[in-house]
């Protein structure tokens, strides 16, 4: 489940929103992310891990689009999170990874008439 607030607005040429957002998931969501199978750790090296249910993430995103004429924008996306106590608590995380996570991106949009 993903909660999500976000303050938006619009200026002459943009459109934004910016927020926290957080992530919930039970453990058959979690366990092909953070966990670690007893085959999947002869291979790796790592310990086996079954993480419960609980938070995933929680952080900060951002919006920005940038209309191009009447059928297209651009966008562009940022955020940052940190993983939950049962994400961080995986071997492949704590080993090998970062509990703090930062994503960027960018698109572009074209509405087609129908």
């Amino acid at each position: 489940m993903d909660l999500q607030a976000a303050f938006q607005g619009r200026t002459d040429s943009f459109i934004y929103s910016i927020g926290p957002r957080a992530t919930f998931a039970d453990d058959n969501f979690m366990q092909p992310f953070f966990g670690i199978t007893a085959d999947q750790s002869l291979t790796s090296g790592l310990s086996p891990y079954r993480p419960n249910g609980g938070l995933v993430s929680a952080g900060l995103g951002g919006t920005l689009i940038r209309p191009v004429g009447s059928r297209s924008s651009i966008t562009v996306f940022a955020g940052t999170d940190y993983l939950g106590v049962e994400a961080g608590r995986s071997p492949l995380i704590r080993e090998r990874g970062e509990r703090f996570q930062a994503s960027i991106g960018i698109g572009y949009g074209y509405r087609f008439k129908l």
